[in-house]
């Protein structure tokens, strides 16, 4: 099978399974869309205070490091529990697939 050939299947996938994979993924598309805007939001009134602004947006910005140490274990977990999960689903192995997943 070549890599046009899988590409046109993938599509044709797509085109079957469209408003399936938008009625899951818009959720999370929102919660997205919703995060970056509250953080320009943030900024954008952080970088109007001048420059008493220089202290809140370094604690800020600090905060925002500290939580993305906090959570990249967990977000590692959950993609490598993702690959998991294809690989067996793949296989055609359901069952190890939701132990696994």
């Amino acid at each position: 099978m070549s890599v046009g050939g899988s590409l046109l299947e993938l599509m044709e996938i797509i085109k079957r399974h469209d408003k399936k994979i938008v009625n899951i993924g818009w959720p999370a598309a929102l919660l997205q869309f919703a995060w970056s805007d509250s953080s320009i939001v943030l900024y954008n009134i952080l970088g109007r205070l001048g420059n008493t602004s220089i202290t809140a947006l370094a604690a800020i910005t600090n905060g925002m490091r500290i939580e993305a140490i906090i959570y990249l274990p967990a977000f590692a977990l959950n993609m490598s529990a993702s690959v998991l999960v294809g690989q067996n689903l793949g296989a055609k192995n359901a069952e190890r697939a939701e132990q696994l997943g």
